[in-house]
């Protein structure tokens, strides 16, 4: 089971940096788009009922093809981030996420109809956000923004399994997450703003964009919640896939189960981030 969650790791990763290496940003901007929509697609199949959830890779196909359409228009001239639409989007989305889905994975929810219903159209706005604002950072920043924006989260990912399993003794929320500890959870979130410091003297990575723009005080307070944000979405498709009776939400990747089990923690970040920044004001 480790050689081939090992093997896929490393397959994702070469995918990853080979799409970035490439001149026309054509092939990182469809990579991550396929990611997205698979993400959206696992997101509504655990609300829907079996007889429609065969028609879901036709519908993800569809999603993948309108992003790829719309990304010609929307980063043509980087003007979306001045959009008061595209930021009330992005502000509502944080907002969802820090105050409803906290409170969903504290009280650990089991969903009536109506609030089913809301996460069902809610994967939309949140994952749509998390795309636009993952692709304007790309095209304002560059291949090494992306790769300093995203390794504190695989920092957080394997650190927090890998001292959760040796070392965790306190689950964190058991009825959400058995498998998540506290112990855990600290050892990621402290591997992780410490990969934020050291990347932050590093011109051009995000850390180094936050630390230009506040204090380190306030960069380090930042650095945190990030992290801590990374931590809500893996928790919360935890609890959407604890309310849905599902164990992983896909199975194309080896050892990992689907999309959304690796990405869950980007969807909330990457709106969050996007905020810190100061790339909308």
């Amino acid at each position: 089971m480790l050689a081939k969650r090992l093997l896929t790791a490393f397959t994702m990763l070469s995918i990853f940096l080979l799409s970035l290496s490439l001149d026309n940003n054509i092939y990182f901007v469809s990579l991550f788009t396929f990611c997205v929509s698979m993400v959206f697609l696992e997101w509504i199949q655990f609300f829907l009922e079996k007889k429609y959830k065969n028609y879901l890779y036709i519908f993800s196909l569809i999603v993948f093809i309108f992003l790829i359409f719309l990304s010609k228009f929307l980063f043509q001239d980087l003007s979306i981030k001045d959009s008061n639409i595209f930021k009330f989007l992005i502000y509502v989305v944080v907002i969802v996420w820090i105050l409803f889905a906290s409170i969903s994975i504290i009280s650990n929810r089991d969903f009536s109809d109506l609030e089913k219903k809301f996460w069902l159209f809610f994967s939309i706005p949140a994952c749509f956000s998390a795309w636009c604002a993952f692709i304007l950072f790309y095209k304002i920043y560059g291949n090494w923004f992306i790769i300093s924006l995203l390794i504190p989260i695989w920092i957080l990912d394997t650190s927090g399994y890998v001292f959760g399993k040796y070392i965790g003794r306190t689950k964190l929320i058991p009825k959400v997450s058995p498998g998540k500890t506290l112990e855990g959870a600290i050892s990621g979130v402290f591997f992780s703003v410490l990969f934020y410091i050291i990347c932050s003297f590093f011109k051009g990575s995000f850390a180094n964009l936050i630390l230009e723009t506040h204090s380190l005080f306030v960069s380090l307070f930042l650095f945190f919640i990030l992290s801590v944000v990374a931590i809500l979405g893996d928790l919360f498709e935890s609890l959407l896939k604890r309310n849905s009776g599902i164990k992983d939400s896909g199975y194309l990747l080896p050892g990992h189960g689907g999309f959304f089990d690796r990405l869950d923690s980007l969807i909330p970040f990457i709106p969050m981030a996007i905020i810190l920044s100061g790339v909308i004001n």
